[in-house]
């Protein structure tokens, strides 16, 4: 659905980047947010949603072995989220999308090609600094379970981390394996050009340059940060999904 007179973001980056603020941030400010990872948060509870999250996360198990992802191993996710934000493009003149992934498969230009009107941001945070984000959003996780880092290396959950680090839990082996999991992936062939495709730096939030530069390619002025209304979507937002 290329229409010139409507706008679409599709905000990429690590967990704990800043996307899915971001894209809060810019429905409070008359976007529409369509949540990337909406079809992994439902895979339990839909079938669709489970199938679609089964195929991704085949490729994230091929890439970490080093072997070959094809375009029919991926597209079924990405047809699923260009045909979400075509359906909030129907109803909403500015689109915001934020997921983790862009290009991580070889997937940019098929992408690209479905969404010609779109502009691409990558929220670009230093792996030290998207650590340091996860271990504080991690340790609020911990607290509602009632249980601690070395409980969940011992977990079911952690099997794979021990075969590749042991099985004695150590804060430097959780460190690597997060790490690893979260954050190997790269934005290496991500390249700026200041017309469609953007790296922004979110590595400060309390600066607020990575909200300044957005606003600048949402076309906002720049105004006071509605904390309340950013909580209200994303409280709105999840029930619908979870």
């Amino acid at each position: 659905m290329a229409d010139s007179n409507k706008t679409v973001l599709w905000v990429c980056g690590h967990p704990c980047s800043g996307k899915t603020w971001m894209g809060d941030y810019l429905e409070s400010r008359g976007f529409k947010h369509v949540d990337g990872d909406y079809r992994l948060l439902t895979a339990k509870d839909n079938e669709e949603s489970k199938k679609l999250s089964d195929a991704l996360s085949k490729c994230f198990f091929a890439m970490q072995a080093g072997t070959p992802i094809t375009q029919d191993m991926w597209q079924s996710y990405y047809d699923d989220s260009i045909e979400r934000i075509n359906e909030a493009l129907k109803d909403h003149d500015k689109v915001v999308f934020t997921f983790a992934l862009f290009d991580v498969f070889g997937e940019k230009d098929y992408v690209v090609s479905h969404l010609p009107q779109a502009k691409f941001i990558l929220n670009d945070v230093s792996h030290d600094t998207l650590y340091e984000r996860h271990v504080s959003r991690n340790a609020l996780f911990l607290e509602k379970l009632n249980t601690t880092d070395k409980q969940m290396w011992e977990s079911e959950h952690y099997v794979e981390a021990r075969k590749l680090y042991g099985d004695e839990y150590t804060p430097e082996r959780m460190k690597q394996y997060i790490i690893k999991m979260f954050f190997g992936f790269s934005f290496d062939k991500f390249v700026h050009d200041g017309e469609r495709f953007f790296r922004i730096d979110n590595n400060d939030f309390a600066s607020l340059h990575a909200v300044k530069e957005v606003n600048k390619l949402a076309g906002l002025e720049d105004a006071e940060i509605d904390v309340e209304a950013i909580r209200e979507v994303n409280y709105n937002r999840y029930p619908a999904q979870l």
